[in-house]
């Protein structure tokens, strides 16, 4: 069972980091978003938006979870490389995804706003690629996080929601 992101944040940040092991997180960063839109094709809407079970995700609101998160690091990384330590504010994930109704969006555009959001924040890393990378914040839930550990653990969080996005496919019948 994959750890609680807020009860258990030292056992995430291990897994996520133990999902990247020596891999390169910026290599990962860039192939997710045409990896995704590889492994979708030709899946109708309505599967994709079947959740598989209580309180699971589907498969649209896992993307619109990793846009989302896209939005998020790319505002954290750049407080962190343009202040000195700053807060970094945990959020809910679960209210999130409710929040932002993602079923209800195409397919196309989800995939659309995580590889534009991305393209962006990869452009960034690789601008400040080096020193700027051992800035660093506090997230308010997992204490002092660099950019670069950030990077790591967002290269990890794309490979955890892979996965999920596959076990997801399989319980729906896709």
């Amino acid at each position: 069972m994959p750890a609680d992101p807020v009860r258990e944040f030292e056992e995430y940040r291990s897994e996520l980091l133990a999902r990247l092991g020596d891999g390169d997180p910026l290599d990962v960063l860039a192939h997710t978003p045409r990896g995704m839109e590889e492994r979708l094709k030709g899946i109708d809407e309505a599967t994709l938006s079947t959740r598989p079970g209580e309180g699971a995700w589907s498969v649209k609101e896992i993307l619109g979870h990793l846009g989302d998160s896209e939005w998020v690091y790319g505002y954290r990384m750049r407080m962190m490389l343009s202040h000195d330590a700053p807060e970094i504010a945990g959020y809910d994930q679960d209210v999130m995804v409710a929040g932002m109704a993602h079923n209800g969006r195409p397919l196309s555009m989800l995939l659309e706003e995580l590889r534009r959001l991305r393209g962006l924040n990869l452009d960034l890393y690789l601008r400040t690629k080096g020193l700027a990378w051992e800035r660093y914040g506090r997230h308010s839930e997992r204490g002092v996080e660099s950019v670069g550990l950030s990077i790591e653990l967002l290269a990890g969080h794309d490979l955890r929601h892979r996965d999920q996005i596959e076990r997801t496919l399989a319980a729906v019948g896709a």
